[in-house]
């Protein structure tokens, strides 16, 4: 046995010392191709400006997208139609900031908020602005006024505004109210992006003691809340805080309340009212610190005027200087003694008679064209109105300050004259 593995590795070697070498070449394997002939395995190329035909079964198909509300808050992520809100009694504001602050960095939902409004934050003077911040937001405060609601203690509003929704320039402070029976604060916001059915937003925030008056309360919430829509006929208001035993329910019928989850325990304390319906869509968050109230998330889910309805196409009339010489030709060579004889007496005819006529030269001398209308248009924003608001933009985009005073000043006087000219349809601005 031995001896037989001994001579198989003898032969092995000598084999292996006679065998000639073998060059790097001779170990590559397979077909050597030229450059042109890899060149010319190229697919041919397309033409500029010509579509390739690919074949049917090969395209790409169209997909859809996921829907919900919070899809969507997460496409249109700082530009909402409506502001994202989150509401809630925190009780005590001041040792919960860092808790806040990791939520609106870390969670998606809270990230996203526009505003947020927060109950009972026990802040007073003593209190610095700068231990009540959060990174890129806004803070507007309305500490409790000891002397006019009749407590030391407690109380105390808190909003929260987020700079990438709306410049810190355009937030103001409309009214602020203390008594002991409630406590408010409202806020005019004009935010970067907003649909043209609504001019600016208005936050009011409310608290209601649970010693307070529930119709004194929502008597002055109702005051306030009017004294806002004239002024603003065209804003968002949104009301919310808490309210305890208070609704407003009977007091502002039009507006309608969207939170739908309990807040403390199995009772909806805090809530939020809006003077828009199918605006929000309400989710209960976890409470903040040792408060005894959920937090509450209102995603926007509102629809645009604009995507609401189609866009329609009217047949309007072109009035021009040659337009009404020629109607004005027309109407001075009319015989009209010959057009009345004929009805004598007859008044409803003749009224008939010659409206018809009137109506038919101005068919024949004024020319008509098709213009279409969006259902989010003001009625007086006319053609010659967005040919100045045109204008604005090219001064601006030129760096030209003087051009664009002189446009501004032409643009609001343009707009006056077009508001009054439809004294009934003014109302909106």
């Amino acid at each position: 046995m031995f001896w037989r593995l001994e001579y198989f590795f003898l032969c092995f070697a000598v084999l292996g010392l006679f065998a000639a070498p073998i060059s790097c070449a001779e170990k590559r394997s397979g077909i050597v191709y030229t450059r042109d002939q890899l060149m010319a395995l190229r697919p041919p190329s397309f033409v500029v400006g010509e579509k390739p035909q690919i074949p049917k079964e090969v395209r790409k198909k169209q997909r859809g997208t996921k829907a919900g509300v919070k899809q969507r808050m997460k496409r249109r992520r700082f530009k909402p139609c409506v502001p994202a809100v989150i509401t809630g009694n925190v009780r005590s504001l001041a040792n919960k900031m860092d808790e806040l602050e990791a939520l609106t960095r870390t969670q998606r939902e809270s990230r996203e908020a526009s505003i947020m409004c927060f109950t009972e934050t026990w802040l007073h003077g003593l209190i610095p602005d700068s231990n009540v911040t959060i990174a890129g937001f806004t803070t507007v405060r309305a500490d409790r006024d000891t002397t006019a609601a009749g407590k030391k203690k407690g109380g105390g509003l808190a909003v929260f505004v987020s700079n990438r929704w709306c410049n810190p320039e355009h937030i103001h402070v409309k009214e602020r109210v203390c008594s002991p029976h409630v406590e408010l604060i409202a806020i005019g916001l004009r935010p970067y992006y907003l649909p043209r059915e609504f001019t600016n937003v208005i936050a009011i925030t409310v608290y209601i003691p649970p010693t307070g008056k529930a119709d004194s309360a929502c008597d002055v919430i109702h005051s306030v809340t009017a004294d806002l829509q004239t002024k603003h006929p065209g804003a968002f208001i949104l009301i919310t805080g808490d309210f305890n035993h208070a609704s407003l329910k009977s007091t502002l019928p039009t507006f309608h309340q969207y939170v739908q989850c309990s807040t403390r325990d199995r009772k909806t304390l805090d809530l939020l009212y809006a003077n828009v319906t199918n605006a929000y869509t309400s989710t209960a968050l976890p409470p903040p610190g040792k408060s005894d109230h959920n937090l509450v998330l209102l995603s926007p889910s509102y629809t645009p005027v604009v995507q609401q309805q189609p866009v329609t196409v009217r047949t309007v009339r072109k009035w021009s200087d040659g337009a009404m010489d020629c109607l004005r030709d027309a109407l001075e060579t009319t015989n009209w003694s010959a057009l009345c004889e004929p009805h004598g007496e007859d008044l409803d005819g003749l009224t008939d008679c010659v409206s018809d006529y009137i109506k038919f030269c101005t068919e024949n001398s004024v020319p008509t064209k098709k213009v279409r209308c969006y259902p989010n248009n003001k009625p007086w924003v006319t053609s010659d109105l967005k040919a100045l608001l045109n204008k604005k933009k090219r001064a601006f985009t030129a760096g030209d300050p003087v051009e664009l005073r002189s446009v501004q000043k032409e643009l609001k006087r343009s707009l006056k004259e077009s508001k009054d000219a439809r004294p009934g349809m003014f109302g909106v601005g």
